[in-house]
């Protein structure tokens, strides 16, 4: 931001100092290598500002190569969290299904909850451990689906004891 204020300074100084010198030689006659004086003022603030405005444009162009590069960047950066952001909430989420269960289990009275043990990977309830009665297994299985975010359970593992 100097850089700019101070390019924007220099013109105004030329275009300041041009209007006084331009003035001043249409007063007296003045003339720089056969030229009215203000017309070599014109011609020399002329060249300086071209030179500033290449200068301008030169700046920013680098500074919208790395303004891209930075973009660029940061949209790398952004779909990574966002890869991780979904990983970690495919984690929250089987945490929070096997809570669920486990808590729907303990809170049955038919169910002998502590002898279950329950897995969740990617929505699929893995019941495992030993049960009293095949009544017993098939409504662990059904309380288990009827978890919010279960897309499946599988309940090979757990045996019957009869």
């Amino acid at each position: 931001m100097s850089k700019s204020f101070h390019k924007w300074t220099l013109v105004t100084a030329t275009a300041i100092a041009m209007g006084s010198l331009m003035h001043g030689a249409l007063a007296d006659g003045s003339t720089v290598q056969g030229k009215p004086l203000f017309v070599a003022a014109g011609d020399s603030a002329g060249d300086t500002m071209e030179r500033a405005g290449h200068k301008t444009g030169e700046t920013m162009e680098k500074g919208g190569e790395k303004a891209s590069d930075t973009m660029d960047d940061a949209g790398e950066t952004m779909d990574k969290a966002g890869d991780t952001m979904n990983k970690a909430g495919r984690s929250v989420s089987d945490t929070w299904i096997t809570s669920k269960v486990k808590a729907s289990f303990l809170a049955d009275d038919s169910l002998s909850g502590t002898d279950i043990k329950v897995e969740t990977n990617k929505g699929v309830v893995s019941l495992s451990g030993t049960v009293a009665s095949k009544a017993e297994k098939k409504l662990a299985i059904q309380k288990a689906k009827s978890i919010e975010g279960v897309r499946e359970v599988s309940a090979d593992g757990l045996d019957v004891a009869d």
